[in-house]
């Protein structure tokens, strides 16, 4: 199952193939941070507090959506 979540500065979907939600969950989580700190998109909203990535990861999995075929329009996390 294709396992997609968007990041929450840039909106851009990024997904990833998984026969485990939470694995996908963990997947998503830690290529969307990679995906922030290369773009520098972390540092763009100041108002964020603290950084806690259980929550964060917690987060994704409660809002990570499934499908059958590649999200339209996402991005393959590599």
């Amino acid at each position: 199952m294709y396992y997609s979540y968007n990041c929450p500065y840039c909106g851009k979907t990024f997904y990833v193939f998984s026969d485990n939600k939470d694995e996908a969950s963990k997947e998503l989580f830690e290529g969307i941070k990679k995906h922030e700190e290369e773009y520098g998109e972390d540092k763009k909203d100041s108002t964020l507090t603290e950084y806690d990535p259980g929550t964060e990861e917690d987060m994704i999995y409660e809002k990570i959506e499934g499908s059958e075929t590649i999200p339209s329009g996402g991005y393959p996390l590599e």
